[in-house]
């Protein structure tokens, strides 16, 4: 079985989100086809989008997974449903956010699943935690390294947390 390296990017801003972040690295760790292979360091972000909302929590994970990218899609939002996800308007504030950033470098567009993610390259909440356990990624279609990246998102507002959750 070969197996794919996928980057997970966790975020939320309602509840006890760090217990839903740990929740989140358990469940995937627990899965007898997926392994951890690193955790990010925790950040706390400005929220976007919607004005009033408390900041974010904002990590990254890297799992190595036999598991095809869409089935892995199901999986991560069965773990956000467990810890009280509910998708209502873009931008809500929410009690975990699970998305799937990088898939073995896959370039991909479906109705459900776009890969890579569609915005990391733009938003420093992402590339930061990439950047922690990721430092030589690059973007498979801009081909552009992380450091190039960095130099062009707004870094302001996002703050380092721990390096251990």
């Amino acid at each position: 079985m070969v197996k794919s390296t996928v980057f997970i990017a966790l975020g939320g801003n309602i509840g006890s989100v760090l217990a839903h972040f740990r929740y989140a690295r358990s469940a995937l760790g627990a899965m007898n086809d997926c392994v951890l292979t690193k955790s990010s360091s925790l950040y706390q972000t400005l929220a976007l989008g919607v004005k009033g909302q408390d900041d974010y929590l904002n990590a990254m994970i890297a799992v190595d997974t036999p598991c095809p990218q869409h089935a892995l899609l199901g999986r991560l939002h069965g773990i956000e449903d467990a810890c009280g996800r509910t998708r209502s308007t873009r931008w809500a504030a929410r009690t975990l956010d699970l998305d799937i950033i990088d898939y073995a470098s896959k370039i991909e567009v479906t109705e459900t699943l776009t890969l890579p993610h569609p915005q990391a390259h733009r938003r420093a909440f992402v590339l930061l935690p990439l950047a922690d356990i990721m430092p030589a990624w690059q973007h498979p279609v801009l081909k552009e390294n992380i450091q190039q990246l960095l130099l062009s998102c707004d870094c302001q507002g996002i703050q380092r947390l721990s390096d251990i959750w």
